[in-house]
């Protein structure tokens, strides 16, 4: 029961991010620079916050990580009330810390309340049911059927929040990581072992001995860690790059009513083809490839199709559906690599990439729409490079 009431509290959170970003595009006279500025803030303290909480995310404390999330989601629907922009930019910034505060409560909670061969199940339900929560709910507020302001999710979320932060259980004691890691290693030393005595029946033969070792040492490597962040670093950049703009982009010839139909119908389309995908999202070095790949793709050449709701919603489902196979990818190769220990060293580079990615948009976005493809497909470029050092 924790686990679908935090889901539907990090839903909620995920809609008023595009909901708040979205309604500041709209209703407020910003242009480009000070928009990418306000993206690349909320960013900014999404990292700080998980460099300042990740250690209690490390230790157990999911309980205390809901807590401080409820009370920023609090603080951020009072702001929002005051109507300025100045006040929605800052309860903006609140809501960062709610999300990241949130994010780091359930991803230790699955990795201590649950068995660690069920965490990359556990990672690809939240972002299903994620995708699928927060399209319905655009869905129905956009088409009136749910006749609500953002104001209003604020204060649904708010009460939400409070909920999981009673029902979550308390991590007793902290070993599911602990546990996996050992077992990790001692499975390194074993293989190790058995490769050292396969070599040995071959001594006579050099070659076939380095052969051994080497085809041990890159089994063992796998996608390191570094490997693994610095490619998914620029993987997110070209997304929230594109994310920044979009909205100025579009505005002219798509109105916001219309602009949160076509999220919320993708967000439904992604979580269904999430549930499809579902094992090749697991975790491997040529589905994150494949995925960048068609990101980098599609992001660039895909453009013209902004600017016609038939076009805008097909080139959002591509959009956020690598984007979701990445993140989920990329989640669980990193988690399988440090046995779920370091999250928020995750989270905090996925975040960077989106202030990198932020940042540079509403710089780039008054060079042209050649710049902007140039600018995707460099990103593109060396997040496949990353890969495969």
């Amino acid at each position: 029961m924790w686990f679908f009431i935090a889901i539907l509290f990090l839903s909620l959170l995920s809609f008023l991010d595009l909901g708040i970003f979205t309604y500041i595009g709209y209703s407020f006279n910003v242009s480009p620079l000070v928009y990418g500025i306000i993206a690349a803030t909320w960013s900014l303290i999404y990292i700080i916050s998980n460099k300042l909480f990740g250690n209690l995310a490390d230790k157990g404390e999911n309980k205390l990580l809901m807590l401080i999330s409820l009370i920023n989601i609090f603080v951020a629907t009072f702001l929002f009330s005051r109507g300025s922009l100045a006040y929605i930019a800052i309860a903006y910034v609140f809501h960062a810390i709610s999300v990241s505060t949130a994010n780091l409560s359930v991803s230790s909670s699955i990795f201590e309340l649950t068995d660690s061969e069920s965490w990359w199940k556990y990672s690809a339900a939240q972002r299903l049911l994620v995708y699928l929560i927060r399209g319905t709910t655009l869905l129905l507020i956009s088409t009136g059927i749910l006749s609500l302001s953002i104001f209003q999710v604020l204060m649904i979320a708010t009460a939400i929040a409070a909920i999981s932060a009673i029902v979550l259980p308390s991590i007793g004691v902290n070993i599911e990581r602990k546990l996996h890691l050992i077992n990790k290693n001692v499975s390194n030393v074993i293989e190790y072992s058995n490769m050292k005595s396969l070599a040995a029946i071959n001594l006579e033969n050099p070659t076939g001995l380095q052969g051994v070792l080497e085809g041990f040492k890159l089994k063992e490597g796998g996608v390191s860690s570094k490997n693994i962040l610095l490619s998914l670093f620029f993987a997110i950049a070209m997304g929230d790059f594109m994310f920044t703009i979009m909205p100025l982009l579009i505005k002219g010839d798509i109105s916001l009513n219309t602009l949160w139909i076509s999220h919320g119908i993708t967000g439904i389309v992604i979580g269904i083809s999430l549930v499809l995908m579902s094992k090749i999202l697991k975790g491997s070095k040529k589905s994150a490839t494949f995925f960048v790949l068609l990101r980098g793709l599609w992001l660039a050449l895909g453009i013209p199709l902004l600017f016609k709701p038939s076009g805008l919603i097909l080139y959002l489902i591509i959009m956020y559906l690598s984007s979701s196979a990445i993140d989920t990818i990329f989640y669980n190769l990193y988690s399988e690599t440090n046995s779920g220990y370091g999250a928020n060293n995750y989270f905090i580079v996925r975040e960077m990439g989106t202030l990198f990615g932020s940042l540079i948009a509403g710089m780039i976005m008054t060079f042209g729409l050649t710049a902007i493809i140039i600018s995707l497909a460099l990103m593109c470029t060396i997040a496949l490079i990353s890969i495969d050092i």
